[in-house]
C-alpha cells in the first residue's frame, strides 16, 4: 500500500503542482537559476572544476574553458 501511496504522491505532485511557465522567458529563467545552482554545487564538491574554472563567475558559465577528455584525465 505504501508503494501505491508514493506513486500516487508523485503523480499528484508532477500532474498538479508542475511549474507552468507562461512564456518562454519565464522557462528561461528557470533554467537559468537551475544551471547556476548547479555549478555553485560541482564548485563546492569538485576541486578539478573549481581549479578550472578559477578567475571565471558561475554567471559566466557560457565563457567557461571548453574541456575534453584528455584535460579530464
Amino acid at each position: 500500500m505504501s508503494q501505491l501511496l508514493r506513486i500516487l504522491y508523485h503523480y499528484s505532485r508532477t500532474r498538479l503542482l508542475a511549474r507552468r511557465w507562461t512564456d518562454r522567458a519565464g522557462l528561461e529563467r528557470w533554467q537559468e537559476r537551475q544551471i547556476l545552482r548547479h555549478l555553485k554545487w560541482v564548485r563546492q564538491h569538485s576541486s578539478f572544476y573549481r581549479s578550472w574554472w578559477q578567475g571565471y563567475t558561475d554567471k559566466d558559465w557560457r565563457q567557461f574553458p571548453m574541456i575534453d577528455k584528455g584535460i579530464m584525465m
